[in-house]
């Protein structure tokens, strides 16, 4: 049995990934970013939908259905 002087016997337990307060931040910072990007994407998203709604730049329900049946109908006819 080999133990070296002063030894509990008890092994120091070591994290395998140490992180220093700057690398901390730097990690908040990026999640920070990542959100508020996210938040910036949807909240376009959601503005031109209604300026879209308001403004009447959308197809109407007709128009809609007539671009959905085009497209849908080269794919059927492949299926027969």
């Amino acid at each position: 049995m080999c133990r070296s002087v002063g030894s509990s016997g008890r092994r120091r337990r070591t994290p395998l990934v140490v992180a220093s307060p700057r690398q901390k931040s730097s990690a908040v910072v990026v999640l920070l970013w990542l959100y508020f990007s996210a938040q910036m994407l949807l909240f376009g998203a959601e503005f031109t939908q209604v300026y879209a709604r308001r403004h009447e730049h959308g197809l109407s329900e007709r128009e809609d259905a007539q671009q959905r049946e085009a497209a849908a109908s080269p794919m059927q006819q492949g299926r027969d």
